[in-house]
C-alpha cells in the first residue's frame, strides 16, 4: 500500500511539473514573440526607409506604374527581396519571409510575393509600414510596406532551445527513473510473494522429516528399552533416511548460494560422462519402478568426456530426473539419452508428464520460481532445481533448455562441452 501512495505521489509530481513546464514554455515563446516582434519591426523601419529614398527602386516603380515593360515588376520584387534580405542578415535575423505592396485604404494589392497570404488568421506574423518620402511624392499615393515571416515559429522555438531541451531532458530522465521505479516496486512485490511462498514451502518440506525423525526416535526408544534387536536396526535404517532427505533439502539451498559466489571455484577434472550417469540413474531406475514405471538410458554420445565438477554436474543430473519423476505421469516413463552435436555432448531427460505451458517455459530456470498449481500439475518442490541446474550449465560453459508440448510430456537438455575431440564410442 505504501509503494502505491508513493507511486501515485510521484506520478502526481511528475504531472505537476510536466504542465507547469508546459505553461512556462508558453510564456516563454510570448514573450520571445514580443521581443521578435520589436525586431522585426526596427528592420522593418529600416527597409521602408533604403526603399523611400532608392533612386534606382523608385525608377523601377515609375516603370512598373506606367506599364513601360513588362519585366519591370518582377525586376522590382527582385529588389525588394534583396534589400529585406540584406538588412535581416546584418541583423542576425535568419527570416523566411515574402512581403506586398498594397495601395489606398482598400489596400488594393499592388505588387505581392508569390507565398503572401492575407486574412485575419496571418496577422500574428505580419507587419506593415506607410511608405513615405520621395517614392510617395513620386506616386502621390498612400503605399503599404507588408512583410510576413513564414517561419516565425520554428525561429521563436530555435530561439528557446536554450530553455526547452534542458527542460525536456529532465523530464524524459524523471519519467524514465519513474518507470525503473515502478518495475522495481513491481519486482520488489513479486520477490516478496516469491520470498513468502519458499519460506512456507521451505517449513513444510523441512517439517515433514524432522516430524518423522521425532516419531522415530521415540519408537527406536522403546525398541531398545524392549530389547528388540530387529526393529531398533529397521528404525536406524529409517532415521538414516529421514536425515538423508533433511540434508538434501538443506544442501539444494547452500549449493545454489555457493555456485552464486563469486568466490567460489569449481574443482575440475576429466570424467567420463556415461559411467557417471550410469550411477544416477541406477539409484532413480528403483524410485521409478517402485511406482510401476520406468528409467530408459540410450547413451548415444560418441564423445563423452567432459571437464567438468563431479559433484555439482552429479547435482544438476539428479535435479532433472526428480522434476522428471515428480511431474512425470502417475506410472513414470524417463529417459535419458546423450548425443554429440558440435563441440558439444547433450544429455536429454524427457517424462511423460501433462508437460509445460509456453507462457512459462522461460520462467522455469529462475531461482525460486514454481508453475501456478493446476489440476493436471502440482506444484511442489523449492523452485530451486532447475535454478541450480541453470548455474552448473553456466559454470561449465553450458546451456540447459527445455522442450514441451501440453499433454505430450518434457524434454530438458543440458548441453556441456567435451573435454577431447577424438575419442571412442562410450559402452
Amino acid at each position: 500500500m505504501r509503494n502505491l501512495i508513493l507511486t501515485v505521489v510521484v506520478v502526481g509530481a511528475l504531472s505537476g511539473l510536466a504542465v507547469a513546464q508546459y505553461h512556462f514554455l508558453r510564456v516563454a515563446i510570448k514573450l520571445e514573440k514580443v521581443r521578435f516582434d520589436r525586431e522585426a519591426t526596427t528592420a522593418l523601419l529600416a527597409i521602408a526607409g533604403r526603399l523611400e529614398q532608392s533612386p534606382a527602386l523608385i525608377r523601377q516603380w515609375q516603370a512598373t506604374r506606367i506599364g513601360a515593360s513588362p519585366n519591370e515588376a518582377p525586376a522590382l520584387a527582385d529588389s525588394i527581396s534583396w534589400l529585406a534580405d540584406s538588412v535581416f542578415l546584418a541583423r542576425g535575423l535568419p527570416v523566411d519571409f515574402s512581403f506586398a505592396i498594397k495601395e489606398g485604404l482598400l489596400l488594393y494589392p499592388v505588387l505581392l510575393d508569390a507565398d503572401f497570404k492575407g486574412g485575419e488568421e496571418e496577422r500574428y506574423r505580419t507587419y506593415s509600414r506607410l511608405l513615405k518620402g520621395e517614392l510617395r511624392e513620386t506616386c502621390g499615393c498612400d503605399l503599404f510596406l507588408f512583410l510576413q515571416v513564414n517561419n516565425l515559429f520554428p525561429l521563436l522555438m530555435n530561439r528557446l532551445y536554450g530553455l526547452f531541451l534542458p527542460s525536456l531532458a529532465f523530464l524524459l530522465l524523471l519519467l524514465a527513473a519513474l518507470l525503473i521505479l515502478v518495475r522495481m516496486l513491481a519486482q520488489l512485490k513479486k520477490l516478496d510473494e516469491v520470498k513468502n511462498d519458499f519460506i512456507n514451502n521451505l517449513a513444510h518440506e523441512l517439517k515433514t522429516p524432522v516430524f518423522s525423525i521425532s516419531l522415530l526416535l521415540k519408537l527406536l526408544r522403546q525398541s531398545i528399552g524392549a530389547g528388540d534387536r530387529n526393529r531398533s536396526e529397521e528404525y536406524l535404517s529409517l532415521l538414516q533416511g529421514e536425515n538423508s532427505q533433511l540434508k538434501g533439502h538443506i544442501d539444494k539451498v547452500l549449493e545454489l548460494a555457493s555456485l552464486e559466489t563469486a568466490r567460489y571455484e569449481l574443482q575440475l577434472r576429466e570424467h567420463q560422462l556415461h559411467p557417471l550417469l550410469e550411477q544416477v540413474i541406477r539409484q532413480y531406475r528403483h524410485k521409478a519402478e517402485t511406482r510401476g514405471g520406468a528409467l530408459h538410458f540410450t547413451p548415444g554420445a560418441a564423445r563423452s568426456r567432459l571437464l567438468a565438477d563431479e559433484h555439482y554436474l552429479r547435482s544438476a543430473i539428479q535435479n532433472l530426473l526428480d522434476n522428471a519423476l515428480r511431474y512425470g505421469g502417475e506410472v513414470p516413463d524417463v529417459a535419458v539419452a546423450t548425443r554429440n552435436e558440435g563441440r558439444h555432448v547433450l544429455i536429454s531427460v524427457s517424462d511423460n508428464g501433462p508437460g509445460i505451458a509456453p507462457q512459462y517455459q522461460g520462467l522455469l530456470f529462475r531461482k525460486f520460481y514454481r508453475i501456478p498449481e493446476t489440476n493436471t500439475r502440482k506444484a511442489k518442490g523449492f523452485g530451486l532445481g532447475l535454478g541450480f541446474t541453470r548455474q552448473v550449465a553456466r559454470a561449465h560453459g553450458g546451456t540447459v533448455r527445455v522442450d514441451s508440448k501440453a499433454g505430450e510430456g518434457s524434454t530438458f537438455t543440458l548441453m556441456l562441452p567435451v573435454a577431447g575431440q577424438n575419442e571412442p564410442t562410450q559402452p
